[in-house]
């Protein structure tokens, strides 16, 4: 039996669900629909779940949802995770270059027991009394920084409903360039030896290379290397910083410069100088000062159609 998860909140979620049920009852395709108007009773939902071998489970929503899902629902439990994007970033899904229409979607809900899902990675981060996992990104600095403002911004579902969340996100990210105040990081990755890194504005780990509705901020990130892609961008100046962060918007070319460092790991420690706000796929915990990370391999089993060539 097919389970549909449905977060009507999310940047489109009440059109797409209404859309997909009216396809999936004219296909005779059979469901169970869970709603949850809060990420409280998503939590409630997803916790409540009963899975049996083989049912397939879908998700309408966002990257904020999808995080929800894979740390709320135990790995071993999913058989097949589907995905609808409907979120106001849809990170995931862009760099997965995962086809979004109902089209692709319904060519494998009509069989998806014959399809065998793609074992894809995740992240894990371990923080001071909790350990979560991520499928987009982390981060510490600025871009949990700006995660923070978009989250308590009205623009944020403004900008969904009119396809311009990128457009939010460099607008809320301007105005934090002007208010964060660079720190001291110190680094350590598979090599075992401690790297430093002053007046760094963030660092940011991701499983895949979006961020910020599109920010590509670590192009060679993906889903099925079994590492991560740690991006440090650090500037003396805020010109330096901008810089960094206008070559990454206009096509990630900012791996070039200087100041900034692309760095491929399995797992890694991080330390900075002083207490500052943390983000895993966009949901933000603040005043955190260090942490551990890593790639967890092959344990997301999604099902989905590629629109790459």
């Amino acid at each position: 039996m097919l389970h549909i998860i449905s977060n009507p909140h999310s940047g489109r979620g009440t059109i797409r669900t209404a859309s997909l049920l009216r396809r999936l009852r004219r296909e005779n395709i059979p469901f169970v629909l869970h709603q949850s108007d809060t990420q409280e009773e998503l939590t409630a939902i997803l916790h409540s779940l009963t899975l049996h071998q083989g049912d397939p489970l879908l998700l309408i929503g966002g990257d904020g949802s999808l995080h929800t899902l894979i740390n709320q629902v135990p790995l071993t439990k999913l058989s097949v995770l589907l995905l609808l994007p409907a979120g106001s970033g849809n990170d995931f899904a862009r760099g997965l270059h995962m086809k979004r229409g109902e089209d692709a979607l319904l060519s494998l809900l009509k069989d998806p027991r014959t399809l065998l899902p793609e074992y894809l990675d995740c992240g894990e981060v371990s923080l001071p009394g909790a350990t979560e996992r991520f499928l987009v990104s982390c981060g510490i600095g600025y871009d949990a920084g700006v995660c923070d403002a978009i989250n308590h911004s009205l623009l944020k579902r403004t900008a969904s409903r009119l396809h311009l969340s990128r457009a939010a996100f460099l607008l809320l990210g301007i105005r934090q360039a002007f208010r964060y105040e660079p720190f001291t990081l110190r680094l350590r990755t598979d090599s075992g030896s401690w790297k430093t890194f002053h007046n760094t504005a963030f660092l940011s780990c991701h499983n895949t290379p979006y961020e910020g509705g599109g920010c590509p901020f670590a192009p060679d990130a993906s889903a099925r290397s079994g590492e991560l892609e740690l991006c440090v961008i650090t500037g003396r100046t805020r010109l330096a910083f901008f810089l960094g962060i206008a070559a990454a918007y206009l096509g990630g070319h900012h791996g070039l410069l200087p100041n900034v460092h692309l760095i491929h790991c399995r797992k890694a420690e991080v330390l900075s100088d002083r207490p500052l706000p943390f983000h895993a796929d966009g949901d933000v915990t603040p005043g955190v000062r260090g942490f551990r990370v890593r790639c967890h391999p092959s344990c997301v089993p999604l099902l989905y159609v590629s629109g790459k060539d």
